[in-house]
């Protein structure tokens, strides 16, 4: 039976990483924390999540920060059940079952010019509403996640090695002993209504996130920064006081459009229309918001990293945590980013869900 589960859950993970599901900003505990759960694939049978996760922090203490607590519970959760066998023959079916969603997920075909074919969609059950898609005013740990992986592009992201790799800049150079980077755009990413994406978005970005009557709480990141100069449409340096290690990552913030808001005042910003009508360049755009009621995207066709495999996100609002474990037990929502500890065994004494 141990290697049973063991065989049966490998499969289903690599399946899941076979098949690249970017377009879910759920996909966070699997393209991030990969390692772990490889590492506890590989038989390593004590392995001790905190101490990973000690690790992982070290790296990148803002992606820890901003990790909503009860999505570091579930990773930590996922690790334990797959260092521990005995653990693993008593909640591996839940396990599994939540893997085999996913990947019914990112399998989803694209839809063809036939309006008739039938869209494929993920329905993720909140308990609140996002306050704002505004990366610099949001105190909102979910809506975070799809603002830095839905709807906007990051210079640089994380791979499964938890090293650095392109995204918005299609290269790098660090140059004067480690103190200046220099950053190389793509000349292929648009902004959702046709604009280009340039240096002097980063460049606005940057002087917004730093600017006091902003009050983004993650400015402190930049204050190691000199100077920001912009030295043509596609290149950007960024000279530091000095050399020191965290320099890339803390720069690793969703890069927001100059032409929508350079001309709305600093003070301003959190108030602009901008904060829930979007103007983006990530892999999904926002098609609808239900205050307290639902959220939709639909998948960008102009991505550049090609059209996601989901046509559609829906965050639906269900405050209420026994109704929103009811509605994932009826079907009506696909996944949620958290259940209660002691509602867990509701879902194996439901038909369908043993």
């Amino acid at each position: 039976m141990q290697i049973f589960f063991r065989t049966c859950a490998f499969l289903v993970l690599q399946l899941c990483v076979f098949f690249g599901w970017r377009g879910l900003g759920l996909n966070l505990w699997l393209n991030r924390f990969l390692p772990i759960v490889s590492a506890a694939m590989a038989g390593v049978q004590h392995t001790n999540p905190a101490k990973c996760f000690s690790k992982l922090k070290a790296r990148r203490m803002d992606l820890v920060e901003k990790a909503q607590a009860t999505t570091l519970i579930y990773v930590r959760l996922s690790a334990l059940i797959l260092c521990n066998l005995s653990l693993m023959r008593r909640t591996g079916k839940q396990f599994l079952l939540l893997l085999t969603f996913f990947l019914i997920c990112s399998c989803g075909s694209h839809s063809s010019s036939n309006s008739n074919s039938p869209r494929a969609a993920a329905v993720i059950g909140l308990t609140s509403d996002f306050d704002t898609l505004l990366e610099l005013g949001t105190a909102n740990s979910d809506a975070l996640h799809v603002i830095e992986e839905m709807l906007f592009l990051t210079l640089c992201e994380l791979d499964e090695e938890l090293n650095l790799r392109p995204r918005l800049a299609k290269s790098w150079d660090i140059g004067a002993g480690g103190k200046e980077i220099t950053f190389t755009l793509r000349d292929d990413v648009f902004w959702s209504d046709g604009k280009p994406t340039t240096a002097a978005d980063v460049l606005l970005t940057y002087q917004l996130a730093v600017h006091p009557q902003v009050g983004y709480t993650g400015r402190d990141r930049f204050t190691e920064i000199d100077t920001v100069i912009v030295l043509d449409r596609h290149t950007i340096r960024f000279t530091f006081k000095k050399k020191y290690p965290d320099a890339m990552l803390d720069l690793q913030i969703p890069i927001l459009p100059k032409h929508i808001l350079e001309n709305v005042p600093p003070a301003q910003l959190r108030q602009s229309s901008f904060n829930r009508q979007p103007v983006g360049n990530g892999p999904f755009l926002l098609k609808e918001w239900h205050a307290n009621d639902r959220i939709v995207f639909e998948a960008n066709p102009d991505y550049f990293g090609g059209r996601p495999k989901l046509d559609y996100v829906v965050f639906r609002v269900v405050p209420d945590e026994t109704v929103l474990l009811s509605s994932l037990l009826a079907g009506e929502i696909n996944v949620l980013s958290y259940v209660p500890p002691n509602k867990l065994r509701i879902q194996s004494q439901t038909a369908g869900f043993s």
